[in-house]
């Protein structure tokens, strides 16, 4: 990893107890707690009579950035870094595999799944632009910037984006530093191969494995649980029209002549149970 990302100043004073043991689900509390309300904003962007992004709140589009942050930051324990030096250049040239996407941010690779991709495309196309928008300074950096503030402006600190999450849903602050250390410390029965890829992970070796979802399976596995999906979801499947579905099909899984098509289970997180099978034969 470069020195850029590799020496970016992680340090946050945690607020958990002094000599307290912080475990992978306590790292993972403030995203169950917002995910609801969150999977509520996505759900406004997606279907028939989906709002644009301008027509968010500004809570609600602080909201979407500061979930996205923490994922990378919590669920992928990631260093603040990557937040700040992920470009769009680095988005817009994110490598499909089977199982979601590679986001390569100066030497380290990001691996999201296809649901977060989509969370994080959305962000990208409906919300970042109205952020930029506020950016009345004359700086273009942020321009470049993936990630930017509710002033369109590059972010300095991710880490107080987490901490501002946190007293959101009045949960003591956890730190990306105490979610590293808690991987890690949980990782201590895995076998080498998987304990190599957690440590891999906090000392920001280039290359964590050679199947970049082997960190997502660990982290997951050690985490004990995924996020609880509130009814919220199915709702939002429901609103999808097929003519959407179809166009979110092409969008994230572009087939070719020679290419293979898309396996029932994407199409299915892509188009919803009802629309699945239409979507395919289209």
């Amino acid at each position: 990893m470069s020195k850029e990302v590799s020496m970016e100043v992680t340090a946050k004073k945690s607020e958990f107890g002094c000599g307290k043991e912080v475990l992978p689900k306590d790292c993972l509390a403030v995203l169950e707690a917002a995910f609801k309300d969150f999977q509520a904003v996505i759900c406004k962007m997606q279907g028939p009579g989906a709002i644009t992004g301008d027509c968010l709140t500004k809570n609600e589009r602080l909201l979407v950035l500061y979930y996205l942050e923490a994922v990378i930051m919590l669920k992928l324990v990631q260093r603040p870094g990557i937040v700040t030096h992920m470009t769009v250049e680095d988005w817009e040239g994110r490598s499909r595999i089977e199982n979601g996407v590679c986001v390569a941010v100066k030497e380290h690779k990001v691996p999201l799944s296809h649901e977060q991709e989509l969370w994080f495309d959305l962000y990208f196309n409906e919300v970042r632009p109205v952020m930029l928008q506020e950016n009345h300074t004359g700086d273009d950096v942020a321009v470049d910037s993936f990630f930017v503030s509710s002033s369109g402006r590059s972010i300095y600190n991710p880490s107080n984006d987490l901490k501002r999450l946190h007293d959101k849903y009045s949960l003591p602050s956890v730190t990306c530093g105490d979610a590293q250390r808690a991987f890690e410390a949980a990782a201590q029965n895995l076998s080498e191969v998987e304990r190599n890829v957690v440590a891999a992970e906090r000392i920001y070796m280039r290359g964590t494995s050679s199947d970049p979802f082997l960190a997502l399976s660990v982290l997951d596995q050690l985490a004990g649980k995924t996020l609880k999906r509130s009814s919220r979801v199915s709702s939002c499947e429901t609103r999808v029209d097929e003519q959407t579905a179809y166009k979110t099909l092409v969008q994230f899984c572009p087939v070719t002549l020679e290419g293979p098509p898309p396996k029932r289970a994407r199409r299915t997180e892509l188009c919803g149970s009802e629309h699945e099978r239409h979507c395919y034969d289209r």
